[in-house]
C-alpha cells in the first residue's frame, strides 16, 4: 500500500505545510494506539469541541461525548488487555475545508492479539476523521471506520484465497494477470503454515 499524501486541489508535486502535519499527526495517532497508553489518545482530541465523536468497527453505536469518549480509549486505567496491537494508516488523502479544518481518509491498516488464548487477527477498515488546526497542532474532533458491507467482506476474503497456481494458468490460457496487491494478498494467504 502507498503511503502518500494525495491533497485535493492542490499541486501534489510539492507537500505544503498543513498536510504534512496532518500526516505526523497521523503517525503520532497510530504510535499512541501501539503503545497500549490509550489514555494519550483523548491528548490528540480538540478538547475544546463540545460534542466529539467516535465510530469503531467493534460498536455498534457511535461513541459521543467526553465521558464515553474517555470510557472507550481507557475503561480500566493502566490495564492491558491486549498482548499487542499495531496500527497504520496508509493511502492518506487529505482535504483542507478552511485553513484551520481538514477531512482525511485513510486505510487503517491493524493487527491485534487480546490477552489469553486467543490468536492474533488483523484487517484494514476505510476511515475518515475531521481534524482541527489548534495551537498545539491537528486534533481530531471525529473518526468513522467505514468498514466493507459483509458482501464486500467475503467477496473480498475469497478473492484472497485463490490459489497463486491459479493465476498461473489464467495467465497462460487467457492472458489474465492480476493486480500486484491481490496477487500478493493470494502469495501471502497460501504461504501461512498452521
Amino acid at each position: 500500500m502507498s503511503n502518500a499524501i494525495h491533497v485535493q486541489g492542490q499541486n501534489t508535486t510539492t507537500e505544503s505545510s498543513p498536510h504534512e502535519e496532518i500526516k505526523a499527526f497521523l503517525k503520532n495517532y497510530s504510535a499512541a494506539w501501539n503503545s497500549q497508553d490509550f489514555w494519550r489518545l483523548k491528548d490528540l482530541w480538540d478538547l475544546d469541541d463540545p460534542m466529539p465523536f467516535y465510530k469503531a468497527m467493534e460498536v455498534e453505536r457511535p461513541v459521543i461525548g467526553w465521558n464515553n469518549l474517555s470510557l472507550y480509549f481507557d475503561p480500566k486505567p493502566g490495564a492491558k488487555f491486549l498482548d499487542g496491537i499495531l496500527t497504520k494508516y496508509t493511502n492518506i488523502s487529505i482535504k483542507l475545508i478552511a485553513p484551520d479544518v481538514a477531512l482525511a481518509f485513510f486505510d487503517l491498516e491493524w493487527d491485534l492479539k487480546a490477552k489469553g488464548p486467543s490468536k492474533p487477527m488483523g484487517g484494514t477498515d476505510p476511515t475518515m476523521v475531521v481534524l482541527k488546526k489548534k495551537p498545539e497542532g491537528w486534533r481530531m474532533s471525529a473518526y468513522v471506520e467505514a468498514c466493507m458491507s459483509p458482501g464486500n467482506y467475503v467477496r473480498k476474503l475469497l478473492e484472497g484465497q485463490t490459489r497463486p497456481h491459479f493465476y498461473e494458468y489464467l495467465k497462460e490460457n487467457t492472458g489474465y494477470e492480476p493486480d500486484a496487491p491481490h496477487k500478493n494478498a493470494a502469495e501471502k494467504y497460501w504461504s501461512v503454515k498452521p
